[in-house]
């Protein structure tokens, strides 16, 4: 199905633009942090000093590829090696 197809995207290429258009993302956590590669060590290793950092907003697992952050205003999707810039303004959300 759709979901199917779309998550494998995610997943395996980095490329969220239809799943994001289905309304697949949600909110889940805020990451006191500046730093793309910090946040992805926090939601990583979940030791007790980097819980603190966390505001979760809803169930949450590891950071991982395909997976959305947005810094500053800027979004970026967590690709297999590293960060992609993404443009998400203008684009509803479901």
């Amino acid at each position: 199905p759709d979901y199917y197809r779309a998550y494998l995207k995610t997943t395996f290429r980095a490329d969220v633009h239809e799943a994001w258009h289905m309304g697949l993302y949600q909110h889940v956590a805020d990451v006191s942090t500046d730093c793309l590669d910090t946040a992805f060590a926090v939601m990583n290793r979940w030791n007790a000093v980097d819980e603190k950092l966390v505001r979760r907003h809803g169930p949450l697992h590891s950071m991982s590829v395909g997976d959305i952050v947005v810094n500053n205003g800027s979004a970026h999707v967590v690709a297999r090696f590293g960060f992609n810039p993404l443009d998400l303004q203008g684009v509803a959300n479901g």
